[in-house]
């Protein structure tokens, strides 16, 4: 997917510190946080819900998507497979959550340097007993609603701005309001702007800039009536629109617990060049549907 032109920084950071030598990371790395929107690429799975779902454990990969450059990347460390069993280059992480805080998280295996397989073993059994401390049920996930980050609407022309639009729509797969839907709304925005080093430099020495920025609006509805549950802005960031930089951001996935009755949101931002680029998943605050919809409706038993 493409947007538009942003900082440098996130890519060429996550490049340098791929560049490593082993002996400079040799302590164990930080667990990723989903509040930084300048973080490597995050893949995001659940990993499962405590009883009362007040807490949730999530299984979040580093990543860096594409190599810089025509070589291919690293080969994958001895042991790095994923959740379906297929090799990957980067770190894994678990981390626990109450409501949208980050409370808990254990390194699995490292991502700038190979953590041995027996290590990586006693990193998880140490994980999943914390876990278990913790009340969260691996067997209780709940379902994914992930969108296709492939559909786009535009761009349109709104004066100097250029604008995209992107829109999911899911049902409540269960849960005591099934069939309400889950819409989220994402509006990205270039705007070419000029800009100067400092404040005091010469307007002749301001140089064009793209700027974009994103909003992103979650609502549920049923039947005639729309309840807002979010919303939230990212960005700006801006580039050299000579570069060949982009960035965009948008609804990624939503997590709804096995009851039915919490969703937490994720959204997504894109930024990088096409050859490098990094997404990081950002968690929104979890939406207690009951609080927004009211109570849950009754269902009359079948006649007999």
């Amino acid at each position: 997917m493409t947007g538009l032109p942003c900082s440098k920084t996130g890519a060429l950071l996550a490049t340098v510190l791929l560049a490593l030598a082993p002996e400079a990371a040799r302590a164990e790395e930080k667990v990723p946080n989903l509040a930084d929107e300048k973080a490597n690429t995050q893949e995001v799975q659940i990993l499962g819900w405590s009883a009362d779902e007040k807490r949730f454990a999530l299984r979040v990969y580093d990543l860096t998507e594409r190599w810089f450059g025509d070589s291919a990347p690293p080969p994958a460390c001895k042991g790095y497979v994923d959740h379906k069993g297929e090799k990957f280059v980067g770190g894994l992480s678990f981390v626990l959550y109450e409501g949208g805080k980050q409370v808990g998280g254990w390194r699995i295996q490292d991502a700038k340097k190979c953590t041995p397989p027996e290590t990586a073993r006693e990193r998880l059994a140490k994980a999943k007993a914390a876990l278990a401390e913790k009340g969260i049920d691996l067997t209780a996930t709940g379902a994914t609603l992930a969108a296709d980050l492939s559909l786009r609407a535009g761009p349109q022309k709104k004066g100097k701005d250029t604008e995209y639009r992107l829109t999911s729509t899911f049902p409540l797969p269960h849960g005591p309001w099934a069939g309400t839907k889950f819409e989220a709304d994402a509006v990205v925005v270039e705007e070419d702007v000029m800009v100067k080093d400092s404040p005091d430099a010469p307007d002749s020495e301001a140089m064009p800039t793209v700027r974009g920025r994103a909003k992103v609006q979650l609502r549920l509805v049923s039947g005639k009536r729309s309840v807002a549950v979010g919303d939230l802005k990212l960005g700006p960031d801006e580039a050299d629109p000579g570069m060949s930089w982009v960035w965009t951001a948008g609804f990624d996935r939503a997590l709804l617990s096995p009851s039915g009755k919490v969703l937490v949101p994720l959204v997504f931002v894109r930024h990088g060049d096409m050859r490098l680029f990094d997404t990081p998943r950002i968690l929104m605050a979890p939406v207690d549907l009951a609080d927004k919809l009211g109570p849950a409706p009754t269902v009359s038993a079948p006649a007999r």
